[in-house]
């Protein structure tokens, strides 16, 4: 991190670190352990959502359901010889990591965060990536379930989760229609997943332990999706 800060002119001018005066790496490291010691990130993501929405940038209309693999590094690269206990392989034994679920609102910032082995099913996470005031939901076919969508029309709200065809029926073109509509939505989620993956960096875990890789990436996801209007109110107050 010190020497991206001196090497790196965006990282710099994000930062506002004056020349000079970044942080050491055993500075660095200390902080990181403090904030995981007393579970500062979930408190910062936390902070983030609130200040999203007290800015009249969160829109509690409707929430977006996805998630996404985050690779765990092979036994080999990593310092003890070992597979990390708390990661999990996908069912087919494809992927070895862990799954981070999120909720959005329709534009795409997160409100709702849960991370979990790569084998957990994303149905059974959606609790978690809910704030109770949807008017509608969306998801991919991972998210379908006849109880849960019961339950969810039974509080008056919406289910755009996808419709998938089984090995004995096909999709309907009605079904097709609605898939197709659903996911001009259902897809903004997508760019929330690339900025925490490609424009962060966040394509492999970095730390041992799911505790450790949860809520500090989606702040920063929160913070550079609405930078625009973020800039536009403080300038504007």
């Amino acid at each position: 991190m010190e020497d991206v800060l001196y090497d790196n002119v965006a990282v710099h001018v994000f930062a506002r670190v004056e020349a000079g005066h970044a942080l050491d790496e055993t500075t660095t490291c200390k902080f990181r352990h403090l904030l995981e010691e007393h579970d500062l990130t979930r408190l910062l993501f936390e902070l983030s959502r609130d200040i999203l929405n007290q800015r009249g940038l969160l829109v509690k209309a409707g929430t977006i359901v996805d998630a996404t693999i985050i690779s765990a590094p092979s036994p080999t690269k990593s310092q003890a010889k070992q597979r990390d206990p708390e990661m999990k392989s996908t069912n087919r034994q494809w992927y070895f990591g862990m799954k981070a679920h999120i909720g959005t609102d329709t534009p795409g910032l997160v409100h709702g965060v849960a991370v979990t082995p790569a084998n957990a099913q994303d149905v059974t996470l959606m609790d978690n990536c809910l704030h109770g005031q949807e008017e509608v939901i969306y998801g991919d076919t991972a998210h379908v379930s006849d109880q849960r969508r019961a339950q969810v029309q039974a509080r008056g709200m919406q289910w755009h989760v996808l419709r998938k065809a089984t090995r004995t029926r096909k999709l309907p073109c009605a079904d097709q229609s609605f898939n197709k509509k659903s996911n001009r939505t259902r897809s903004r989620v997508e760019h929330t997943f690339g900025v925490i993956k490609h424009l962060w960096g966040y394509c492999k875990t970095r730390y041992r332990g799911l505790d450790k890789n949860a809520a500090r990436v989606y702040t920063r996801a929160n913070f550079y999706l609405a930078r625009d209007s973020l800039l536009a109110t403080m300038t504007a107050g």
